[in-house]
């Protein structure tokens, strides 16, 4: 069985704050990109006919697939040598990521991790839709849209496997890849949170999030690795004790030019 990539030409390139799009959402100069719908609909023209060529005998039934990693059952060891994580996407997240001048440095994060060994993946920032029954239109983050990118808000791409996102996928390593940016902000200097309910909203969602990633990737054992990339040790160390995340999984990479 082949293994599918889509090539980086399918998706769009990074948008810096002011990219400048044109009503429809189509990137008017060579920095901007275009609409999520766009991209998702270039993303299913690639898709398809990379399929089309593969003759793949493999059904989409996840049971199917994780029987294919059973190397008892398998008359030699090609598929034990391959890597399922490859079967997933390059999308938009299922739930909203909008990107503003706040958060910003926790997705330029996200994508100096994603891109690390991705090649010949690609992830970028995205451009989203500029009506969103969800955001209020007299928010902060809209005035900042109007002002700065025409009224059009940024997303981000991740990588899909199995019903289940993650920040990023190294085909290379076999290894899909999360990242955690600047966490110290719910922190005071004695590593005490600044409030209690972030222990299960912020740090507790962290270890049920890592449950899900592992158990959707437990069909493309024992080739698929996950690894959680922090920014800062603190955080790391807070999500370890506080979050119940496997310390054996995560990893301290701080990202250049960011203060940690």
């Amino acid at each position: 069985m082949g293994s599918i990539f889509v090539p980086p030409s399918a998706f769009p390139p990074y948008l810096p704050p002011g990219g400048q799009v044109g009503d429809d959402g189509t990137a008017t100069d060579p920095i901007g990109g275009p609409t999520v719908g766009q991209v998702v609909d270039e993303l299913k023209d690639q898709l398809g006919g990379l399929r089309g060529k593969q003759q793949s005998d493999v059904k989409t039934d996840p049971i199917v697939q994780a029987r294919e990693v059973d190397c008892s059952q398998l008359p030699d060891e090609t598929a034990c040598n391959e890597c399922l994580l490859r079967k997933g996407t390059i999308s938009p997240p299922l739930t909203p990521r909008y990107v503003t001048h706040k958060n910003l440095v926790n997705y330029d994060y996200q994508l100096y991790v994603a891109n690390l060994k991705s090649a010949p993946l690609l992830f970028t920032y995205l451009v989203a839709d500029q009506a969103d029954p969800e955001r209020s239109f007299f928010s902060v983050d809209n005035l900042f849209d109007h002002l700065n990118r025409n009224g059009f808000s940024r997303t981000i791409a991740e990588w899909h496997f199995n019903a289940c996102e993650f920040d990023g996928f190294w085909p290379s390593e076999c290894r899909v890849v999360e990242a955690k940016g600047n966490y110290d902000a719910f922190l005071l200097p004695n590593n005490r949170l600044k409030a209690d309910w972030m222990a299960d909203t912020v740090f507790g969602e962290m270890g049920a999030q890592m449950a899900r990633q592992k158990a959707a990737i437990a069909m493309a054992q024992p080739q698929a690795k996950l690894t959680w990339y922090f920014m800062q040790p603190r955080s790391m160390r807070v999500a370890i004790r506080i979050g119940g995340v496997d310390a054996a999984l995560c990893r301290v990479l701080p990202m250049p030019g960011a203060s940690s």
